[in-house]
C-alpha cells in the first residue's frame, strides 16, 4: 500500500498518455472507446480531491489509499508485538505466559480485536476503488491475513479443549454435500455484496443522460436482471442449507432431494458462467481482477461445478436409497437364517 502511494501518479491522466500506454499492451482503442475514456477523464479532474490516480491508471479513493496503510500498519505493529511477547525471556515473561496460556480469555479478545480489524481491512483494502483492486498483493494479503486471523482463533478453540467451529458447521454425516453448499453460500454471499457495491460506486463520476449509457455503468433498478440473479441465488443456497439442517435424511424425500439440488447447481453453473464471459471477458473488463466480485463469482461457479458433477456421480444413492431401507430387512433375515 505504501508503494502503491509512494509511486502513484500526482498529475491526472491524458489521452496522450492513455493512448500511450493502451499501445504499450497493444490494445488500439476505437471510436467509441476513446469517446468514453474522454468524458473518465473529464470526469476524473472534477473528482480529483476524492480518487487517487495510482500506476497503469488505477483509479482509487484517496481515503482508501491512505487508510490501507493506516489499518495494515496497526495489524503489523500488533502482531509483531505479539511475536515479540512469545520470545520475551527477560522482561515480563511470566505475564506473557499467563497471557497466551491455553484457554486463556485475554488472548481469545485479542484474537476476537483482530479479527474485527481484519474485517475492516477487507472493506478498506478490497472494496470497489481500493488499493488492493489495484494492486494484487494487498488483496491477496488482506484476505490472507484475515484467514490467518480465524484460524488462530480455531486453533485457541483447540487448545482451550472447546469443539471445532468449523468441524461442526462444515461435516455432518446426514448432508455429504454440506461444505460444498456452505462454500457455494459463502461465495454467494460475497458475489451479492460485492455486485451492490460495485453497482453502487460503478457510477462514480456522477454521469448523467447519454454519457451515462456510453459509460455502460449498471443501477440498482427493478429491471436489473443481474441483481435478481444474485439475490435469488443466495436466498435459495442460505434457504436450502437451513432446510437441510433442520429435516434429518430420513424425513427427506432422497429422490427430490436430488431433483432439487441438482437443478439449482445446474442453474447457478449456467447463470455464473454467462456473467463471468460477459462480464470478466475482453480486453476491457467491467469486473475488474482482482477484486471480491470476480473471485465471488469464479468461487460461486467452480464450488457448483463440484456440487453438480457430485451429484451427478453419486445419483444412484439418491435414487436407490428406498430399494435399499426396505430390503434390509430381507438381510437381516437371511442373516439370520
Amino acid at each position: 500500500s505504501s508503494i502503491f502511494y509512494t509511486n502513484g501518479a500526482v498529475q491526472l491522466p491524458t489521452m496522450d498518455t492513455i493512448n500511450t500506454t493502451a499501445t504499450d499492451y497493444g490494445i488500439t482503442l476505437d471510436t467509441e472507446q476513446q469517446e468514453l475514456t474522454s468524458i473518465w477523464v473529464g470526469a476524473l479532474s472534477e473528482q480529483r480531491m476524492k480518487y487517487f490516480y495510482g500506476m497503469q491508471g488505477n483509479v482509487v479513493q484517496y481515503w482508501k489509499a491512505r487508510g490501507a496503510i493506516a489499518i495494515s500498519g496497526l495489524m503489523a505493529l500488533i502482531t509483531l508485538l505479539v511475536v515479540i511477547a512469545h520470545f520475551d525471556s527477560y522482561f515480563f515473561p511470566k505475564k506473557f505466559r499467563t497471557f497466551f496460556a491455553d484457554g486463556s480469555m485475554k488472548e481469545r479478545n485479542l484474537l476476537l480485536v483482530l479479527i474485527c480489524i481484519a474485517i475492516c481491512a477487507l472493506q478498506i483494502n478490497t472494496s470497489r476503488y481500493s488499493v488492493g483492486e489495484a494492486q494484487a498483493n494487498v488483496f491477496f494479503s488482506t484476505w490472507t491475513s484475515f484467514l490467518a486471523c480465524v484460524f488462530n482463533y480455531e486453533l485457541w478453540r483447540t487448545n482451550a479443549g472447546r469443539h471445532l467451529t468449523f468441524q461442526n458447521v462444515l461435516f455432518d454425516s446426514n448432508f455429504p454435500t454440506k461444505r460444498f453448499w456452505m462454500l457455494l453460500a459463502i461465495f454467494s454471499t460475497i458475489t451479492l455484496l460485492a455486485f451492490f457495491e460495485h453497482t453502487i460506486h460503478n457510477n462514480f463520476m456522477g454521469l448523467t443522460g447519454d454519457d451515462q449509457k456510453l459509460m455502460n455503468c449498471t443501477v440498482i433498478s427493478a429491471g436489473n436482471r443481474w441483481m435478481w440473479m444474485n439475490v435469488t441465488a443466495c436466498l435459495l443456497t442460505w434457504g436450502f442449507l437451513f432446510y437441510r439442517n433442520r429435516r434429518s435424511s430420513d424425513a427427506c424425500n432422497p429422490k427430490l432431494t436430488w431433483v432439487l439440488e441438482t437443478a439449482f447447481a445446474g442453474a447457478v453453473v449456467a447463470s455464473k458462467g454467462i456473467a463471468i464471459s460477459r462480464f470478466t471477458g475482453g480486453v476491457t473488463d467491467k469486473v475488474p481482477c482482482p477484486s471480491n466480485l470476480y473471485f465471488g463469482l469464479w468461487g460461486a461457479f467452480v464450488v457448483a461445478v463440484w456440487i453438480l458433477s457430485s451429484l451427478l456421480q453419486n445419483h444412484q444413492i439418491y435414487w436407490n436409497a428406498k430399494e435399499e431401507v426396505e430390503s434390509a430387512p430381507d438381510r437381516v433375515r437371511r442373516t439370520e437364517e
